[in-house]
């Protein structure tokens, strides 16, 4: 739905109805999505699918919607950040950063989303190094930061997914 909504496709036409209808009835029972069709939710598939339906025409006030942002408000943790899953101790950059894009494409402000008076941006914004990149967690090492680093940017820049790229994308010759 993503790749389909950046292309220009029309929100509740053809394969994006069809898509977004399968997203939905996806949806586990606590709210949240899974990496696959059965499997326990986790953040970011939730925080992805969220995006997604919003940008397919589904209201923020919706059903689904609304059961997903329960869902992701019961997982933030003490520091204002999320973990991936239910049962993990400690808040990470790319889950952190994938609710923030989900509040912004809902149309809520992050910082009003506190846990013991913390927000998830300030959280994200302490995980930054002196170099500018961003490391996984507080005890992340050895990690590679590009992924990191790339969703904590664009989810700082207050830009929820899909979003253009600006000009005209073209395909590749042999497609």
């Amino acid at each position: 739905l993503l790749v389909l909504m950046a292309a220009d496709q029309s929100p509740g036409v053809g394969v994006v109805s069809t898509a977004r209808g399968w997203l939905g009835s996806a949806q586990n029972g606590d709210g949240g999505w899974a990496l696959q069709t059965g499997g326990t939710s986790v953040v970011d598939s939730t925080a992805a699918a969220i995006q997604a339906l919003r940008a397919a025409g589904v209201s923020a006030s919706s059903g689904v919607v609304t059961s997903a942002l329960a869902y992701l408000r019961a997982l933030q943790m003490n520091d204002g950040g999320f973990p991936n899953r239910a049962g993990d101790v400690r808040s990470n950059a790319e889950s952190t950063a994938w609710v923030i894009q989900a509040l912004r494409a809902c149309k809520i402000d992050p910082a009003t989303w506190t846990k013991n008076g913390r927000a998830p941006a300030p959280l994200l914004r302490s995980l930054q190094k002196a170099d500018g990149s961003f490391a996984h967690s507080k005890s992340a090492k050895g990690q590679s930061a590009m992924m990191t680093t790339t969703q904590a940017a664009i989810a700082l820049a207050g830009r929820p997914f899909p979003f253009e790229l600006g000009g005209k994308i073209h395909p590749a010759k042999h497609l």
